[in-house]
């Protein structure tokens, strides 16, 4: 129930007392006295029809404004009142597209909300709009408001409430400095019979204000607050002092320094130690030490902040006192020590410019290596290497200033025994009395090979250099087993094969002849005819066998039963082979070790086969096969390089190659290159190439039996700068406004990231000419509003584009586009808005307006038949009203550009714009 104010009696309370206590750094202890009195308030109920009621929050003074009917017009701001169509400065109503408000602190800075100024500052300053003033710099001062705000009037106390909240209170006025206070805590609540209470975890040396509530059943109060200071402690945060060399001086050192980041009291003074010694005592913030200080040597400071509760030290820096990069480093001397190991010894470097710290060896192919300590001895011990094995050093030599690298220095570690000696052994039995032994280099020489050794039964056999294979052993008995070895020796000793076991048969055909016709048929055919051996049994049958390349890894067999004659097939073209006749008789059949393209004829009786004399032949060429395709590469926005390789097989002499190219996409091949020799590559700067477009190559190899094509690869050349942009089309939209639009360039040379929109003042004199100043940057748009200061400035217009590898602009083949992204300078302006529809299925890319005065429609497009759709774009939001007419008039659709002419259309043309 609302009682009338002369129905009620208030009595004012005098405020309850408080005292507070410093305990600590961290530590508060306040004392509160019972209340004495209490209180009483009114209500007043007005009708909220008539009445806009603003403020009330966040410490706000309630205040009623009459408005009559109009209050769907009027809105609060703070606990006054501006219009509908304004923004709210702290209290302060204004034009947003006039004015900006002045209530920002500097970047990194903070200000408390109840410190807000409601400055108003020009649109045209919105630089530097900072802290309630209009010509602020940012770049070199820093501003916030905490301290120094003149005190708010007395707020009555509200209705009692005993569920609500304690009102904040109002900064002091004791005399001292105003203080805007932070948002107030209730810190402590209990019974009404205590009357003391220590608050902890408190910041040294900072202001607090405390008061105390006291409530009954009628209602409450508060006591004045009472302010209190915590007590200094030593610093935080010291940070660590800069050091610099002043004018090259060798024997002076520069020493800057910053305050701590928490002070936590008043610093008194500040104290540099040099290598524990003071240097300085005094409360500036650098020092100069020049006392004592020699070239080439290292010196540690670290800075004390002192408050009257003692000391801090920072961390210490190491100052160097003209140290240099070292220079003339020498090469390191490299030694061998043994197959697995090297030894790297060094000098000096003949000016080290200072103290040498360490050294770093760097090995070619693996990087740095080691680590040598700058006063040990200059030598260190490589291990782990390869025998027989050049490896390449560099050695850097290092002060505090820097490392310089010497030049590389090569050595060779020492010989080993080689190792994989006869991995693959080979043999062809040729009689019962004759075998013929093939071997290969080792697998892993670990040196120069000076010879082998061939051993029979442990006995050395033969004797031979590094560039024999193979030995035909004549001295064989029949029906015996022989055991075989290798040994192959380098300059680092002597290593032995495993064991080779060959059994003799008992007897076999002798005096085999080679072979009296061979007749290359083809490039993958050989006919071959013999006659039979000189010396064999004649009551059994001869059977015969083909050897092609006997004795190497790659023998074949093919057997030809009892005719004297065979025709072999399925060769490679353009092959050598050597071609033997094996003669052999039904019975038991010895086993023959073929590995290669050597044909030899065997025959066997029944305890063995022979082997006779061969032929070479070489097979006829063939088309080339197994090409493949090139590799491609863009080196400029009309330079594109191809090479390839040879065939895989091929199939004779390569005479030509033929470089064909084609669009991307196309049919149409064109060849534009013949090889004939030297290197397999080819730089393609061909007129006919254009910007970021692509296109595909392949190489034909020939050789005298015909051809064979490669697959196509294909590339995209670089993007360059586009060309055959048109000027824009532009109209004033206000006194302060211009509304340009464009098209898409002739030539885009590549994916279109964004336009940069430039203007240029005309001034009346023509003499002077003011450069272009950059407006706006947008992505992904194809029309904006730019703002401008002064409705009398005439400005021409210059459209600079750029290139990415990011999406075009509104392009149809594009999916949706982001919301658009730009960056402009502070005297212009830049709001978002909605989505925009086109008017009809059939249009494409909707020009919405970036600042545009109202959500006016889209101009209608016509797409092309060959371009699909394109999906809504971002549109501008409404016009504050003090731009807008009451009531607001209908907005009409905007022209658009004309079309433009032929010659500065791209190809497939861009949908033309038309409007209703």
């Amino acid at each position: 129930m609302a009682l009338a104010p002369s129905q009620l009696s208030a009595t004012a309370l005098a405020p309850s007392q408080l005292s507070a206590t410093v305990l600590a750094p961290s530590q508060l202890s306040a004392t509160a006295l019972a209340p004495s009195q209490f209180f009483a308030t009114a209500l007043l109920y007005l009708n909220s029809s008539e009445v806009l009621c603003c403020g009330g929050a966040g410490g706000l003074e309630a205040k009623p404004h009459h408005l009559d009917n109009a209050t769907v017009t009027w809105k609060c701001c703070g606990s006054e009142v501006i219009r509908q169509e304004e923004e709210c400065c702290n209290g302060v109503g204004y034009d947003p597209n006039l004015y900006f408000c002045a209530d920002r602190a500097s970047p990194g800075a903070h200000m408390q909300e109840q410190c807000r100024p409601s400055t108003v500052c020009p649109l045209l300053s919105v630089s530097g709009a900072y802290c309630g003033v209009c010509d602020f710099n940012p770049a070199v001062e820093v501003c916030t408001r905490v301290l120094g705000e003149p005190s708010a009037p007395p707020q009555p106390l509200p209705p009692p409430d005993l569920s609500a909240s304690p009102p904040s209170p109002s900064p002091s006025t004791d005399g001292e400095p105003a203080l805007c206070a932070s948002s107030e805590d209730v810190v402590y609540s209990s019974t009404a019979n205590r009357y003391t209470f220590t608050d902890t975890n408190l910041e040294p040396y900072t202001t607090y204000e405390y008061r105390v509530g006291a409530w009954n059943n009628f209602g409450q109060g508060f006591s004045t607050p009472a302010r209190v200071t915590t007590r200094q402690d030593t610093p935080t945060g010291v940070t660590v002092p800069r050091w610099s060399k002043l004018q090259n001086r060798d024997d002076i050192i520069q020493l800057d320094w910053t305050s701590p980041a928490k002070p936590n009291g008043e610093i008194r003074y500040y104290v540099v130690l040099r290598d524990g010694q003071e240097r300085y005592r005094g409360s500036e913030s650098s020092f100069t030490d020049v006392g004592g200080i020699q070239p080439f040597q290292e010196y540690e400071y670290q800075l004390r902040a002192c408050t009257a509760a003692g000391c801090t030290d920072s961390k210490k820096v190491v100052a160097v006192t003209v140290q240099g990069v070292p220079e003339e480093v020498a090469a390191p001397v490299v030694s061998a020590l043994g197959p697995h190991s090297l030894l790297l010894s060094w000098a000096p470097p003949a000016r080290s410019n200072g103290i040498l710290r360490h050294y770093h060896i760097n090995r070619t192919g693996a990087g740095r290596i080691h680590t040598h300590a700058g006063d040990g001895e200059l030598q260190h011990t490589v291990t782990g290497l390869q025998p027989h094995t050049d490896y390449s050093f560099v050695l850097e030599a290092c002060t505090s200033a820097g490392c310089r690298a010497s030049q590389p220095a090569t050595g060779r570690t020492l010989q080993d025994a080689p190792a994989g000696v006869w991995s693959h052994p080979r043999h062809v039995l040729v009689s019962s009395s004759e075998v013929e032994l093939f071997w290969d280099q080792p697998e892993r020489p670990q040196g120069l090979l000076s010879g082998y050794t061939l051993l029979r039964d442990s006995a050395p056999l033969y004797s031979g250099g590094s560039s024999s294979s193979n030995y035909t052993d004549t001295s064989l008995q029949p029906n015996t087993r022989y055991v075989y070895e290798l040994e192959a020796s380098t300059g680092g000793g002597s290593s032995l094969s495993d064991r080779y076991v060959i059994q003799t048969p008992v007897s076999s055909p002798e005096r085999i002849p080679p072979p009296y016709n061979v007749t290359v048929t083809g490039p993958r055919s050989v006919f071959v005819a013999w006659t039979p051996p000189g010396k064999y049994n004649t009551s059994l049958p001869l059977e015969y066998n083909v050897l092609l390349n006997a004795g190497s890894l790659d023998a074949l067999v093919r057997p030809a039963g009892r005719d004297q004659y065979l025709h072999l097939t399925g060769l490679l073209p353009f092959t050598s082979y050597h071609i033997r006749i094996q003669a052999c008789q039904p019975g038991t059949r010895t086993p023959v070790h073929l590995y290669t393209h050597h044909i030899r004829i065997q025959a066997c009786q029944p305890d063995g086969c022979g082997v006779g004399e061969g032929v070479h032949v070489q097979t006829l060429e063939a088309p080339p096969e197994h090409l493949d395709p090139p590799v491609v590469k863009a080196a400029g926005p009309k330079v594109i390089e191809v090479s390839w390789k040879p065939p895989r097989q091929p199939n004779g002499v390569i005479t030509a190659y033929f470089i064909h190219r084609r669009p991307l996409g196309t049919q149409e091949e064109l060849l534009v290159f013949l090889w004939s020799s030297g290197p397999l590559e080819f730089i393609d700067a061909s007129d006919s190439l254009q910007p970021h477009s692509g296109y595909e190559y392949r190489v034909r190899a020939h050789n005298a039996q015909g051809s064979v094509a490669s697959p196509w690869a294909s590339t995209l050349t670089l993007e360059a700068h586009p060309q055959g942009m048109a000027l824009p089309w532009a109209r004033p939209t206000s006194a302060y406004s211009m509304l340009l639009n464009w098209t898409r360039p002739a030539e885009p040379n590549g994916l279109i990231a964004q336009y940069r929109v430039f203007y240029q003042e005309r001034p009346s004199d023509p003499t002077l000419n003011k450069a272009p100043v950059l407006a706006l940057t947008v992505s992904l748009w194809k029309s904006l509003r730019a703002a401008k200061q002064t409705p009398e400035a005439q400005a021409s217009r210059t459209i600079s584009l750029g290139t990415s590898e990011r999406g075009g602009l509104c392009s149809p083949r594009l999916p949706s586009p982001p919301l658009p992204s730009f960056s402009a300078p502070h005297n212009s302006t830049s709001e978002r808005g909605g989505l925009c529809s086109p008017h009809s299925p059939s249009s494409t890319c909707c020009p919405c307006l970036l600042l545009f005065p109202s959500r006016l429609p889209c101009p209608t497009h016509r797409a092309s038949p060959a371009l699909p759709t394109a999906p809504p774009l971002p549109c501008p939001p409404r016009l504050p009203s003090s731009h807008r007419a009451s009531p607001p008039p209908t907005a009409s659709p905007l022209p658009c550009p004309p079309r433009l002419p032929s010659s500065h259309r791209a190809s497939p043309p861009l949908p033309t714009h038309h409007h209703r």
